[in-house]
């Protein structure tokens, strides 16, 4: 059976806000695609004194740049990681801080990853709600790609709504958050 461990993004930029001004600050254009916070790099850093990274057989990561951030604090480079477009928060619309930054430029900053498998355009918009079909449909993509990977220990690093959507859906594997 396949090991899944889940790892919501440490603190960030938008949840800062957040607590400060409440959730007026996922509108502002100034959020947009947040970075982790001092307290999140020491989050990061704790929580990966208390893994064994040689055990671990892959790495799927959001393209945001929280979770990014989060993977690579934990993980470095030593890691099979793979990005999907899949695994962004939800929802994956008028919330500045879901707003992906452009595929080449997550490549410039993380070389290491694979991004093969997101779009060169970010689907984010700001007047369409995203569904929660649609979040239905990227968790099934998400299961499916588990399903048909060789990999038995798999490491994925997302965003709280979709951890909370994906483990109360119908899976087949032993999941750890």
């Amino acid at each position: 059976m396949k090991e899944i461990y889940l790892i919501k993004n440490f603190n960030s930029l938008d949840e800062l806000n957040y607590e400060k001004y409440g959730s007026e600050t996922f509108l502002d254009p100034y959020f947009i695609d947040t970075r982790l916070t001092s307290l999140g790099h020491k989050q990061c850093n704790s929580f990966k004194n208390k893994i064994s990274i040689d055990k671990i057989d892959l790495v799927l990561v959001s393209p945001l740049h929280r979770a990014l951030e989060t993977s690579y604090n934990i993980f470095s480079n030593n890691i099979n990681t793979i990005c999907l477009d899949q695994l962004k928060e939800y929802p994956n619309s008028g919330y500045t801080c879901n707003k992906r930054k452009k595929k080449s430029e997550l490549k410039q900053l993380y070389n290491y990853i694979n991004f093969n498998y997101i779009s060169n355009i970010d689907n984010w918009d700001w007047d369409i709600y995203e569904s929660k079909e649609s979040l239905d449909n990227r968790i099934q993509f998400v299961k499916k790609y588990i399903d048909n990977c060789p990999n038995n220990i798999i490491y994925i690093v997302s965003h709280k709504n979709f951890i909370d959507n994906f483990t109360n859906c119908n899976i087949n594997y032993s999941i750890l958050n």
